[in-house]
């Protein structure tokens, strides 16, 4: 995970997403679902809200501990990075 500007200047450099197994449902978690495992995917502002909504909904079921911890990394990178404009999150690929 990455915290990049418009221009594409790192921001930060985070660490690993763990997907759960429960967050490739697209009815209950269509962003999270579309994070690409071997692509890249990138989030917009108003995205990210929605994706760390996502995240906090998934973080309350039963998960394993890894995939948990990537979701409060994730939530971190947010409240830290992406309240500023010109911001995109991105979720790097294989």
């Amino acid at each position: 995970m990455q915290v990049k500007t418009e221009s594409g200047e790192l921001v930060h450099n985070g660490g690993v997403y763990v997907p759960s197994k429960r967050s490739v449902f697209p009815q209950q978690y269509p962003l999270l679902s579309g994070i690409d495992p071997y692509g890249d995917t990138i989030f917009n502002r108003q995205q990210c809200e929605r994706l760390i909504r996502e995240a906090e909904t998934l973080s309350a079921a039963d998960i394993a501990d890894e995939e948990r911890q990537s979701l409060v990394e994730l939530a971190g990178m947010f409240a830290l990075h992406m309240r500023r404009p010109h911001r995109y999150l991105w979720f790097l690929g294989d």
